[in-house]
């Protein structure tokens, strides 16, 4: 009884233990850094009732059989988790994240705790308040540049962070560039196209780069800009007023100047020399009139109609006349040697051999309609009093259009009219067969058939005609006359030629009508008797004729006037106005002017060139002007011009045209505004540059050895692909002094170039600009672009401003900056340059630290920089 007693007793005893140890953490619930405890128990002394036994033989084993005699406290434990942050607003409170201690001298040795509720005391140096004793770390030091820094190579001690330190002043030797220039700035490339005079492309690409080649330009937007002919024969004309040169290039050039945001303030053109020039406007080499309106030259399309029909001539008293159907010969003639045919002349051979011409003339020139007119109505011959004597009519030309002209041409023997035969009537008295046989197919279109040995019967009551057609086959045409007649089985004279009529039905064979003959010298009731006529010869034109006519077009006048020097073979320069051109008849000349006022004319004759056949087609001429034309002193040779026209057979008419240029005025310049080009021929069409400043600014504070600040601004403008000129001024524009590399301090201003390379990275940094405007990238000569800037705040002209001297400056020195570009980039994206960092400041004195999670002690001083304290 008394064992259990006291077994329970030892429980209590245990339970009171770890009473305490709760009501302890409980207490300590607010205490910093405080770890809570645990109490564990273990079993005290065994009492043996008996032992156990082991398995043997059949039986199993026996446990043995113990009584405890109660409970004792095996450990007390620190439980070691994190605590819970909070914020207290004291900047000296910590707190450790994980594991690990702060450790506490009290001057011997050494104290680990948890707790992070420091103060400072009045010298500064970090205290657990409940104790005194002080926090171990490591303070900064301070290296002979003036920056602090922490060596937590060196052993351990208190820390002390004391008020109104100071951050002595640091000369600033050195800035950082970072970050992008934007590659897509300046005045982008653009290309216009304009039309020539035949509708010809001609692509005209105008490129600018920046003007640099004088220290004025390199604060202005001044671009020097080219214009060329990109894939074309055409060039540009440059026509200086003070010489008359007249000079044709692939480029010209000039200079414009832009405000900030990209609108002209001046644009110019310059000449072949460079001088500028008073004119606006881009020229090209192209002939034109003198309204700069395209020349048209009138020429002829060469076709052929054909002479048809059937000649008949009669006298005054309307009597058809006899005349030889084998020589008959038709001229179209040009009389006022203007190279029109303006005149009309048919010759026949009359009876007795003797030889009648019938006239007519046009002064403007015959065309197919007027020619058919004046053949339907009559060509006229006058006796020698002026009295009409005999009238022409019947041919007709067809295959042509009305309008067409007739070239100057003589058609030769050609056979009309039959030839006329006696045919015996009922009266005794010979009657003659004369006329013009006319065979027709069943479309009524005119049918050829050989014009000799033709037959004409009369059998009573049929008339028979025999002939042969082209493939030389018989034909037979008959008629009845109780088809034509009055049925009463006789052929009269008057139903004979009524049958004959082109009123009439003529005799036919069912596939062909044959018309034209009559019978003349009988009365009319006379009756035919049977009779065969062999041996006929006709026909009107046996086989159609060929007429040359011209159907009226025009053909373009392009190209430029060049005039060389036979002797030398240099090119001559002339007035690019006032040309004259003439074609008359077969002559073809050029009139112009020479600079000194001599009037050139260049002349040839179309029956010394080409085919010789005193007409010029297109394609002559052109074969002519690409050899050239000598002048009539056989001094200079005038070549350039070419026609257009939509044959090369095309003739050219006789006309004069005067007052041309060699010059024809394409494309207006921007006077003012956006850097518009514009086509001056069709003002709709434009091309407009693309502009995006090319300047951009950044800027900094730089300190001399004093701490003095002195604003610098870096001024970087794009002058090229992938190159920009950058350089160094003081706030008032002022500009810095260049340094090398190798530590000089020269008088020229702190300027110089840096480029990229293709994929947007630095390629080169100590370029240079020449006096004239060039690049200079020859780096081995030691005369390069600056390293870097200096100034001498305390001395007159290397300061600020030449008429400042700070005494608050006079023992500073000189102040020599490095720049550091290796950081920039050039892409296509917006300009992002800055200063990332440089290594001079003022003096501070300490304000205020702060703590960061990795326990560094970082002081903000009144020079608006930090540094570390302490760790």
């Amino acid at each position: 009884m008394l064992g259990s007693i006291y077994s329970g007793i030892t429980g209590l005893r245990n339970f009171q233990d770890q009473l305490d140890i709760v009501a302890n953490n409980i207490a300590n619930v607010n205490t910093v850094g405080y770890k809570g405890s645990r109490a564990t128990f273990q079993t005290l002394l065994f009492q043996n009732l008996r032992s156990g036994m082991a398995p043997q033989n059949q039986l199993g084993g026996i446990n043995p059989m113990q009584i405890g005699a109660g409970s004792q406290l095996a450990s007390i434990d620190k439980i070691m988790t994190q605590g819970s942050p909070m914020s207290t607003g004291k900047v000296t409170d910590l707190m450790i994240q994980g594991e690990g201690f702060f450790i506490l001298s009290d001057g011997t040795d050494q104290y680990y705790t948890r707790a992070g509720n420091f103060t400072r005391d009045y010298n500064g140096f970090f205290l657990e308040p409940a104790t005194g004793m002080k926090l171990q770390g490591w303070t900064a030091q301070v290296d002979e540049e003036g920056n602090r820094f922490i060596d937590t190579n060196e052993p351990i001690g208190d820390i002390q962070v004391s008020a109104n330190q100071i951050m002595e002043a640091t000369e600033t030797s050195f800035v950082a560039l970072a970050n992008n220039l934007n590659a897509g700035v300046g005045i982008q490339d653009t290309t216009i196209v304009v039309k020539s005079t035949t509708g010809e492309s001609i692509p005209i690409k105008f490129s600018f780069t920046r003007d640099m080649s004088s220290e004025e330009n390199k604060d202005k937007n001044v671009y020097n800009w080219t214009a060329s002919v990109v894939g074309s024969d055409y060039k540009f004309a440059l026509y200086d007023s003070s010489t008359g040169y007249l000079t044709s290039t692939n480029e010209i050039t000039g200079k414009v100047e832009l405000d900030n945001t990209g609108n002209v303030i001046n644009w110019v053109n310059y000449d072949g020399r460079g001088v500028p020039i008073d004119n606006s406007k881009i020229s090209i080499n192209e002939i034109v009139d003198k309204n700069g309106a395209p020349v048209s030259l009138e020429a002829a399309a060469p076709v052929s109609a054909e002479l048809l029909g059937s000649i008949s001539v009669k006298d005054s008293s309307g009597n058809a006349v006899y005349y030889d159907p084998t020589s008959t010969k038709v001229s179209f003639i040009d009389t006022d040697n203007d190279g029109d045919a303006n005149q009309v002349k048919i010759t026949l051979t009359m009876e007795g051999g003797t030889t009648l011409t019938f006239t007519a003339e046009d002064a403007d020139g015959f065309t197919i309609g007027e020619f058919n007119t004046l053949l339907a109505t009559g060509i006229e011959h006058k006796d020698v009093n002026g009295v009409v004597d005999y009238t022409l009519t019947g041919l007709k030309l067809t295959g042509g259009a009305d309008t067409d002209i007739l070239t100057i041409q003589t058609i030769s023997d050609l056979k009309s009219q039959i030839d006329p035969k006696s045919v015996i009537t009922s009266a005794l008295v010979p009657a003659t067969l004369e006329g013009s046989i006319s065979m027709t197919n069943g479309s009524g279109d005119p049918v050829y058939f050989p014009p000799q040995n033709i037959k004409v019967s009369f059998n009573g009551t049929d008339v028979t005609i025999t002939l042969k057609d082209s493939d030389g086959d018989v034909l037979t045409l008959t008629k009845n006359e109780t088809d034509f007649g009055d049925g009463n089985g006789e052929i009269t004279i008057k139903e004979f030629n009524d049958l004959m009529l082109e009123t009439g039905s003529g005799v036919t064979n069912g596939t062909y009508t044959l018309k034209g003959l009559k019978l003349t010298g009988g009365a009319d009731t006379d009756t035919i008797d049977v009779q065969v006529l062999d041996g006929v010869q006709s026909v009107s034109i046996p086989e159609p004729a060929s007429a040359e006519v011209a159907t009226p077009v025009s053909a373009t006048l392009t190209g430029s006037i060049t005039l060389t020097d036979e002797t030398t073979g240099e090119t001559v320069y002339y007035d690019p106005e006032n040309i004259d051109i003439e074609i008359k008849g077969t002559v073809f000349s050029i009139t112009l002017t020479k600079k000194d006022g001599t009037i050139l004319t260049f002349t040839k004759d179309a029956t010394s060139f080409g085919n010789n056949d005193a007409e010029i087609s297109i394609e002559e001429f052109n074969d002519l002007l690409s050899e050239g034309i000598v002048d009539e002193s056989g001094t200079y040779t005038l070549t350039g011009l070419h026609l257009v026209g939509d044959s090369d057979t095309y003739t050219i008419n006789n006309q004069s045209l005067s007052d041309l240029k060699s010059v024809r005025e394409m494309i207006q310049t921007p006077l003012g505004g956006a850097i518009r080009l514009t086509d001056l021929n069709n003002p709709t069409n434009f091309s407009e540059a693309e502009y995006v400043n090319p300047s951009v600014t950044t800027s900094t504070v730089v300190y001399d050895s004093l701490g003095n600040p002195y604003n610098v601004y870096l001024r970087f403008s794009k002058i090229d692909a992938n190159t920009w000129y950058w350089k160094a001024e003081l706030e008032d524009g002022h500009p810095l002094f260049k340094s090398t590399t190798d530590g000089q301090l020269l008088d020229d201003p702190a300027e110089g170039v840096i480029a990229f390379d293709a994929n947007g990275n630095i390629a080169a940094t100590q370029w240079k600009i020449n006096p004239d405007g060039t690049i200079d990238q020859d780096l081995k000569d030691g005369d390069n672009g600056a390293a870097g800037f200096w100034f001498d705040p305390a001395k007159v002209g290397a300061a600020l401003n030449d008429e400042v001297d700070p005494e608050s400056a006079a023992a500073a020195g000189p102040v020599n900056v490095s720049i550091n570009f290796q950081e920039l980039t050039q892409f296509f994206a917006e300009n992002s340059i800055a200063v990332t960092e440089q290594d001079g400041n003022a003096q501070g004195t300490l304000e205020s630290f702060a703590i960061d999670n990795n326990g560094l002690i970082i002081g903000s001083f009144t020079n608006g920089l930090a540094a570390p304290l302490g760790k």
